[in-house]
Order: structure tokens, then sequence, then C-alpha cells
């Protein structure tokens, strides 16, 4: 009997041990995947002046010409469920914030410009969406769809967000209407 309680108290024990290591790697792969994003944002490190490429053919802008005002870039794909809710909320979001100057860079990252112009036309979401070189869409290091990234007026990331929910559309609203000085009590931490 005094053997089987000291061998379930061992198998316990290495139960015990063997949930514990999962944790941590779970833990590792976490922080390894979002560590950096979390740097980059976290120096405040300048976005890069990168040259968008209307997904129309106009003519390209560069991030330097939205200098003063908040930029929110978008990257998304017409294939992303999550890109697709996120973009209308968006735009809705710009026109709320309008008097702030927020601007929208909708990056998309389909195989083809076409593709993305297509989903854009078919679901009847209005705005100038623009493409970037492959070289500078490795350069910025987008894993995961959609990320978005709220810059201030002086090109540095504020937040960087990573998939989509009401929490990030809300997480922006308040911290675009705290680089604008309007109701600025009402800033709290992003998610």
């Amino acid at each position: 009997m005094f053997f089987h309680k000291r061998g379930s108290f061992e198998h316990s024990r290495f139960s015990r041990i063997i949930c514990a290591v999962r944790r941590f790697v779970f833990f590792a792969a976490v922080v390894f995947v979002m560590l950096p994003s979390l740097l980059w944002a976290g120096d405040r490190t300048p976005f890069p002046n990168v040259e968008f490429h209307p997904l129309n053919g106009q003519n390209s802008v560069m991030l330097e010409d939205f200098r003063g005002r908040p930029v929110l870039v978008a990257f998304w794909a017409s294939w992303c469920g999550p890109c697709r809710a996120e973009l209308p909320e968006l735009v809705e979001l710009t026109h709320e914030l309008k008097d702030s100057g927020l601007v929208l860079l909708a990056v998309n990252v389909d195989s083809s410009a076409a593709a993305g112009q297509k989903f854009l036309e078919r679901a009847g979401i209005e705005l100038s969406a623009f493409r970037l070189s492959d070289q500078e869409q490795r350069m910025i290091g987008i894993r995961s769809l959609p990320t978005t990234i709220l810059l201030d007026g002086e090109g540095l990331a504020a937040q960087i967000y990573t998939g989509y929910s009401a929490s990030v559309i809300e997480s922006i609203r308040l911290l675009v209407k705290g680089m604008s000085g309007a109701d600025s009590d009402s800033i709290v931490e992003s998610p």
C-alpha cells in the first residue's frame, strides 16, 4: 500500500513538472513570436519611410507626406476573414476621427493587386488601398494578418495590433483622441 501511494505521489509530481514545462514552452513561443513587434513599438522606433503604391495605379505616396498627422497602417488580404471584418470599421473610424487628421493606409498583401482591388469593389469598401514592394514588406516584418500599426504625428509606432477585435478599434480611437488632445482624460492602457 505504501508503494502505491508513493507511486501516485511521484506520478502526480511528474505530471506537475510536465505541466510546468508545457507552460514554459508555450510562454517562450509567445514571447518569441511577439518580441520583435513589442520591441519595435516599445522603442517607438520610426516606421520606415516606404513608398505606398496605390492598387488603382495612381501616384504613390510616402509616409513623410503625412508628417504631423496620426497614421494607421493596416496590413490586410482579401482571403483573411478578420481583415475583411476590420477594414470597414477602420474606414468608419477614420471618418469619425477626421478632425484629428487620422490617415488610413490600407496595405494589401494579396499575391496580386487585382485580387485586393476586386475584393474592395465587391464588398463596396471605399478606401485608397496600397501595396508595398516585397523588400519593404520583409523589412517591416509583418508575420500575421491583420496587423495594424498606429503611428503618431512624428511617424513613431504608438501601438501595434495583431488580429482583430472590437477592443482594437476602441484602443485606436482612444489613442488617436489622446494624440489630438481631445478627450485626453479617457486614455487608458491599450490591450
